[in-house]
This record gives structure tokens, sequence and C-alpha cells, in this order.
């Protein structure tokens, strides 16, 4: 029922452009929140974990690995998910938050080959600041987590809402093109 709700009312907010202002502010907002809050939320639980609850468990790399593997996955995460958010702008005219969705469905640039860039990249994010922060264990937990609760939020909210708002054309997107990882078989 509270998920009904919600997707009606994301659809809803689909069906009236926003003045360029608000979602220029609702952008900047979200990719705050997503890149320097989100990560934080939940690097600090994965480490009290890994340090309290299982302190035994330890893998550890040289230093100068240590920072090319967290660099190249916080490159590599935040650029697709930056390069996603920019054909969200210019293609969907809208924005990855629920205040502003994009008007348009969008199969092109990064969305050709998963249907959540975004969420793939805040994956590899999160995993580069955690190997950054405390290790791979900690980065591996929380973009785990993060994943996890990702999914969830797209198989509960996010696909019903688009399956509204694009019917047909969202199925046959949804048909040919994977949840998350390029090269994988569609889910139905």
């Amino acid at each position: 029922m509270i998920f009904k709700k919600n997707i009606s009312r994301i659809v809803e907010l689909a069906g009236n452009p926003q003045p360029y202002k608000n979602r220029f502010i609702t952008l900047i907002l979200n990719e705050v929140f997503f890149l320097a809050i989100a990560p934080w939320l939940l690097l600090w639980p994965a480490q009290l974990f890994l340090k309290h609850l299982i302190p035994e468990i330890k893998i550890t790399i040289p230093y100068y690995m240590d920072n090319f593997l967290a660099g190249s996955f916080i490159l590599l995460g935040s650029g697709l998910s930056l390069w996603s958010v920019a054909v969200q702008w210019s293609q969907g005219q809208g924005t990855p938050s629920l205040k502003v969705p994009t008007r348009k469905l969008i199969i092109s640039g990064p969305y050709r080959w998963t249907r959540n860039p975004i969420q793939m990249g805040a994956g590899l994010y999160i995993f580069g600041i955690g190997i950054w922060y405390d290790g791979i264990l900690t980065g591996g937990l929380a973009a785990l987590v993060g994943l996890t609760l990702g999914i969830l939020y797209i198989k509960l909210i996010e696909e019903h809402e688009l399956e509204l708002r694009f019917g047909k054309n969202y199925l046959e997107y949804k048909r040919k093109t994977p949840l998350l990882f390029p090269g994988h078989k569609p889910d139905y």
C-alpha cells in the first residue's frame, strides 16, 4: 500500500515539468548526499562490524597497491555515476531524485549496457572509498550492503514506477538490458 502511494506520487511528479532552477538544486543536493554522505553511512558500520565482531579476518596489500586500487575504483565509480546523471539531465530532462524524475525513458549512453549504471557506479565508488578509508574488506562489505539496498529499492519501487510511466517501452528495455552488470542475462 505505501509503495503504491509513493509510486503514484513519483509518476505524478514526472508528469509536471520542473523549472531549471529546481532541477539544478535537486541535482546538486542529490549528488552531495550520494557522493559525500551516503558512503560514510555505509562505511562506518562496516568498519565497526569488521573490527569488533570479526577482528581476526584481515587482508593486507602493499600501500601503493591499496592507493592504486582505491583511486581506480573511486574514479571509475564516480565517473560512471556522473556520466549517467548527465545523461538523465540532458536526455531524460530530470535527475536521479524522486522529486524531479526523468521525463523520458533513457536507453542510450551507459543505459544501453545496464538499466542502473548509477547504482553500479555507486557500488564501485563506495568500494574504492572503503579501500582508501580502511581496506578491502570494509570497502567490500559497505559496497555489498549499498548494492543490496539499492537493488531492493529498484525492485520494490523504481521498476514499478517506470512500468507505469513508460509501459511497453520500459518492459522491452527491461527484457533486453541487464539490471546491474553488463553482459549478464536480464532478469524478468
